[in-house]
């Protein structure tokens, strides 16, 4: 399946210009290189999530108006604010400056910071000057703000003006557009350090779904702390607040979900064919993400999740000694939905039993 999505990529890359024929892990690593590596300290269980648009077009099938059905696979980008306000696509693309076809891929951390990435350099401008149409003010540094308040129906409609009510401030970040409540948010990004793709355990992530992604187009994906792995009535003491430390549990990994995992990746793969969710999780030994790889097979099945076509896992080992349990799952699509992630996602907003548990 995911070796025959290069070629849905270079066939609509006639319709859709270069940026479609971009395949694999490239647009992910460049959103996680945009942002900066203290955003892997956040304990919440959503780090980052990330949407490839060009990805999306893969799933419409070049479609120039692209169907409700490919736009309700975007289930993990409704955590993304501006993608919360969408209803209509043609009302989201006059309020926003930008049809939703006109973006290369949005990346962000909840209500703190978005980064918005257009298929072409003259498109910025464009959005920039529809702001200042829609009145937002010339600020600092070349910034443009809403100082606010914001009425709550202007954060329902209006993408922009989503993320919080006391204002937001929007500055270009060479080819990107950040959107952040204050002007220090979007100041982070300038700051000196590493960025979040670079910090160790994000890297091993990635190179862990790179293991497994063959040619496939990653559509969206999700970097996860272990708190997500934890239910209701796990102590909140138990998660180490140290990113590059072990989740310390009583008894760690002798109950029926995973060894304890730093930090976590979710990958909506699409493809022709079949669609892919693909699961990393950052282990400080290979014997731990060997162990892991496997159980999370096994709870896949048990869990009666969607029935898999395939599944294969590995541990990816890393230089210094660590290692990422890497697991694809492909089922067969819904439409122009995915099963596997809408299965999973689905038991993780009701709170129940999931295959990436701890325990």
């Amino acid at each position: 399946m995911l070796r025959k999505a290069m070629l849905a990529a270079l066939c609509l890359a006639a319709l859709h210009g270069p940026v479609a024929a971009q395949n694999g892990l490239a647009p992910l690593r460049e959103a996680a290189e945009g942002l900066p590596a203290i955003l892997a300290q956040n304990p919440e269980p959503f780090q980052m999530v990330f949407v490839d648009y060009s990805a999306l077009a893969v799933v419409a099938g070049g479609r120039a108006e692209w169907p409700d059905a490919a736009l309700r696979r975007i289930v993990l980008g409704s955590e993304l604010p501006p993608l919360a306000t969408l209803r209509r696509p043609a009302d989201w693309g006059a309020a926003a400056g930008v049809t939703l076809q006109q973006l290369r891929s949005m990346a962000g951390v909840g209500k703190s910071l978005v980064v918005w990435r257009f298929d072409r350099p003259a498109r910025l401008e464009e959005v920039m000057a529809h702001l200042r149409q829609r009145g937002f003010v010339e600020a600092a540094g070349g910034m443009l703000q809403d100082s606010g308040p914001i009425p709550v129906m202007d954060r329902m409609r209006d993408p922009w003006r989503s993320l919080r009510s006391a204002g937001v401030t929007v500055a270009r970040q060479g080819d990107t557009l950040v959107q952040a409540p204050q002007a220090n948010a979007v100041r982070l990004l300038t700051g000196p350090g590493e960025s979040f793709a670079a910090e160790p355990v994000n890297r091993s992530l990635l190179e862990g779904v790179e293991a497994q992604l063959g040619e496939g187009r990653v559509v969206q994906a999700l970097f996860f702390s272990p708190a997500l792995g934890l239910k209701p009535g796990d102590p909140a003491a138990l998660l180490n607040r140290d990113p590059g430390a072990r989740l310390q549990l009583p008894a760690a990994g002798t109950g029926q979900g995973l060894p304890p995992y730093r930090r976590g990746l979710l990958v909506d793969v699409a493809g022709p064919d079949e669609a892919g969710l693909l699961v990393a999780l950052a282990y400080p030994a290979c014997v731990e993400a060997e162990r892991a790889a496997h159980r999370l097979r096994e709870r896949w099945s048990a869990l009666g999740q969607a029935a898999p076509l395939r599944s294969s896992g590995r541990a990816v080992p890393e230089a210094d000694g660590s290692c990422t349990a890497s697991v694809l799952i492909e089922v067969a699509p819904a439409g122009m939905a995915n099963p596997a992630l809408d299965a999973l996602w689905r038991a993780i907003q009701l709170r129940e039993a999931t295959p990436i548990d701890i325990g």
